[in-house]
C-alpha cells in the first residue's frame, strides 16, 4: 500500500511540474493563483506529501485543467524512488525557463 501511495504522489508530482511549465508558471506563481504556500506546493510537487482533494481541486483550476489531469499515468516511465525531471527548455534571454 505505501508503494501505490507513493506512486500517485510521484505521478502527481510529474504532472503538476509538466503543467506548470506548459504554462510558464513559476512554483510561486501557480502556490499564489491556487491559493497554497509555495513551500506547501512544493513539497507537493516533489513527492514529499499527500495532497488533500482541496488542493488537486484548486491547482487543477489554476492550471485551467480537470483534476484528472493530475492523477493521469504518464506516458513512458517513471522510476520508483527516483526525483522525475522533464526536459528543460532553453531558457528566455532575461528569463527563466
Amino acid at each position: 500500500m505505501a508503494e501505490e501511495t507513493h506512486r500517485v504522489r510521484q505521478v502527481l508530482g510529474y504532472n503538476l511540474m509538466k503543467w506548470r511549465r506548459t504554462r510558464g508558471l513559476s512554483m510561486e506563481r501557480l502556490a499564489n493563483l491556487a491559493g497554497l504556500y509555495r513551500t506547501g506546493f512544493s513539497k507537493i510537487e516533489k513527492g514529499q506529501v499527500s495532497a488533500t482533494i482541496d488542493s488537486l481541486e484548486k491547482l487543477s483550476k489554476a492550471l485551467g485543467i480537470h483534476v484528472g489531469e493530475l492523477l493521469r499515468e504518464p506516458e513512458g516511465e517513471l522510476k520508483p524512488g527516483k526525483h522525475f525531471e522533464l526536459p528543460r527548455g532553453r531558457r528566455k534571454k532575461g528569463g527563466r525557463a
